[in-house]
């Protein structure tokens, strides 16, 4: 047994902001939260979470297809308990409280086939993947996001434009054929259907499954909420219901949320003791995760008689698994896949520490939790550097305590082994049973928290250059590769030099941008980045200096993939004079647009505007506040379409605009 020092580690069970972990549809700042991803050793960053990907551009797609792998079956069709009908219903765990979705169409369609969507990869390439392998289907329903004219998919947003592109065309075009002549495909994202624009999406999207479509033109979900389960716009002959998921306390526009408790744990795999040695084993994966489907695949070909349990990762994920065990008893070992680092573990938005071991709701979850245990069952936690050092096994130790079972942890990385990682527990406070650890080497990550670094590369290669303080030089994009700003101040010339680096999650550089041979920057040293969600890039920059020469407005263009402009120079602001446009801020909306918030040219306001990403003019310049003193803001989109601009001045006084998406 290994000595322990006498002071344990403080900390806490807390619980962690949701919208830091979810799909960019449940509620995201739009300049984003660069998510860093410690799954590998070496730069992860999560630019999936920086905003709803819009599947639009073709390198962008190409890129989301292949990082997008097959659906996690929860259950198969079984027509016979389906009225004769072969349907399947595609769930996005990117909304909110999905797993009461699941539990809703389990109760309703018990011979339906469920598939569930990684929310952070792209959506239509999850189900063509499906469709490669699956055919003679009358239904596919579609459970995800949507408005007028769009459905969200996983990090896909479709709208008529995105039905043009090759990619996209192939992937619809293979879903489509997974439908037997006849078939039809049903829209359940609220309003995707309403108006002009959506009776065009689902005749053109018809069109491109070559099969029959049904969508809402009103909002779908609850009826508290002023939903319902009818689909009324229709094209071709629809002769299948939609299914009144009436336990679901929500509704499906895009990021709306829903009413929920505790969610219970969604089963994809039962156990079955005949194929586990006789061992009646569960093995619960964090959703939150990268790569989560990945684990489940691994846990089912390598332990196919282990039950599978899904944890939320939006919400605490201690309580899941006790709502789940109050059920459930006789298990020679609970395994659990989540986050970790020492003397920490995270499952869904709970962070389990030493110090809230000692909270009375934690240690009735984990009493609740040894409970469905058999005498000389183990508890066996995955994340790594649980375990590690003296505070890492005291907290293993004091866990294990209140579980009553004895638990294992990992001092160490847990993952690929081309990553540094292994899928050895070290220490256990005391002798295992006879179950065998999980050896899931198909898995390519690591179970590192946010915490632990993981890696470095060298991001300055042409001489002195820096980051710039006041502005946004560096965003995540959806592919995961990250973009910044340098900046080099020349003596020789007076200006700011400034280049435009992308560098993929290894740390080989995607591209290198000079942005003065791209731009006329004249004196500027206002630049400002943002990651759209096809892959692109907005650069807004502007003047620095009343007295310098040239225009004082602020102009921004849009690099694509490959650091090539694809919207030329548009000016941001319409007010002008003697001094600066300046301090940029930008977030893209939920419908593509792009929106900035800015210090006008008369040194003593600020304002608004948004544009396509195409440079066109959506608003004009709307004014926000005007003050003598030091004004500053900031902004951010909304999961409803709209932004929020945040201002204040010299004198600490300030306040909040929203704005919808008109």
């Amino acid at each position: 047994m290994s000595q322990f020092g006498p002071s344990p580690k403080n900390g806490s069970r807390t619980t962690r902001d949701p919208a830091a972990d979810r799909s960019p549809r449940q509620g995201l700042g739009a300049q984003g939260r660069l998510g860093l991803l410690a799954l590998e050793p070496r730069w992860m960053f999560d630019g999936a979470a920086a905003v709803d990907a819009v599947h639009a551009a073709t390198g962008a797609h190409d890129v989301a297809a292949a990082l997008a792998p097959a659906p996690v079956e929860v259950r198969a069709a079984d027509p016979s308990r389906d009225g004769g009908k072969k349907e399947v219903a595609f769930v996005d765990t990117g909304l909110s409280n999905w797993q009461a979705l699941v539990s809703s169409l389990e109760a309703s369609k018990p011979g339906m086939a469920i598939e569930l969507i990684e929310a952070d990869r792209s959506g239509l390439a999850q189900m063509a993947a499906w469709a490669a392998t699956n055919s003679g289907f009358d239904a596919i329903h579609i459970v995800s996001g949507g408005s007028s004219g769009t459905i969200t998919v996983g990090s896909d947003r479709v709208t008529d434009t995105t039905l043009a592109d090759a990619t996209v065309a192939t992937e619809l075009g293979g879903i489509g054929a997974a439908l037997k002549p006849g078939g039809e495909v049903l829209l359940y994202g609220s309003r995707v259907g309403a108006d002009t624009a959506g009776a065009t999406f689902v005749a053109d999207l018809a069109g491109r499954l070559g099969s029959a479509v049904a969508a809402s033109d009103h909002v779908v979900g609850d009826a508290t909420k002023g939903g319902d389960w009818s689909l009324s716009v229709t094209v071709g002959t629809s002769t299948v219901r939609p299914v009144a998921l009436t336990g679901y306390l929500g509704t499906l526009g895009t990021g709306d949320t829903a009413d929920r408790g505790t969610p219970a744990p969604v089963e994809v795999q039962a156990a079955d003791v005949t194929l586990d040695g006789g061992r009646l084993e569960v093995t619960f994966i964090d959703t939150s995760v990268s790569g989560w489907q990945s684990l489940v695949r691994e846990t089912q070909s390598t332990r196919p008689g282990m039950e599978i349990e899904l944890i939320d990762g939006s919400v605490g994920g201690l309580k899941q698994i006790a709502t789940w065990a109050t059920s459930h008893t006789g298990y020679d070992a609970i395994h659990i896949l989540s986050h970790g680092s020492e003397a920490e573990l995270l499952i869904g938005t709970d962070t389990i520490t030493e110090a809230s071991l000692s909270d009375a709701a934690t240690r009735a979850d984990l009493a609740a939790i040894g409970a469905s245990l058999k005498t000389g069952g183990d508890l066996l936690l995955y994340g790594c550097d649980v375990a590690a050092g003296s505070d890492g096994a005291q907290f293993v130790t004091d866990l294990s305590a209140a579980v009553g079972r004895t638990t294992a942890a990992s001092t160490d990385d847990t993952g690929s082994a081309a990553q540094g990682g292994d899928w050895q527990l070290e220490f256990a406070t005391a002798a295992l049973g006879s179950v065998p650890l999980l050896d899931l080497v198909g898995y390519d990550g690591k179970l590192a928290t946010f915490s632990t670094p993981s890696g470095t590369f060298t991001i300055q290669t042409n001489g002195a250059y820096a980051f710039n303080s006041g502005n946004d030089q560096i965003a995540g994009l959806p592919d995961k590769s990250l973009a910044i700003v340098l900046t080099k101040y020349i003596t020789a010339t007076s200006i700011y030099d400034r280049y435009i680096k992308e560098y993929n999650t290894d740390g080989s550089l995607k591209f290198s941008v000079h942005l003065n041979a791209i731009v006329t920057l004249n004196k500027s040293n206002w630049v400002s980045i943002h990651a759209l969600a096809n892959g692109n890039l907005v650069v807004a920059y502007g003047c620095s200096d009343s007295g310098d020469p040239g225009s004082k407005s602020a102009f921004f263009v849009v690099l694509n993939s490959s650091g090539s402009i694809v919207t030329s120079a548009t000016q941001i602001n319409t007010l002008t004079g003697s001094s600066l446009t300046r301090y940029m801020q930008i977030a893209q909306l939920s419908n593509g647009n792009i929106a900035f918030a800015y210090q006008r040219a008369d040194n003593q306001s600020i304002a608004t505007r948004v544009f396509t990403t195409a440079g066109v003019a959506v608003t004009s310049e709307i004014a926000i506040a005007t003050s003598t003193n030091d004004l500053t803001q900031a902004i951010a989109a909304s999961s409803n379409g709209g932004y929020l601009v945040l201002y204040t001045n010299g004198t600490a006084t300030g306040g909040a605009l929203v704005y919808n998406n008109s």
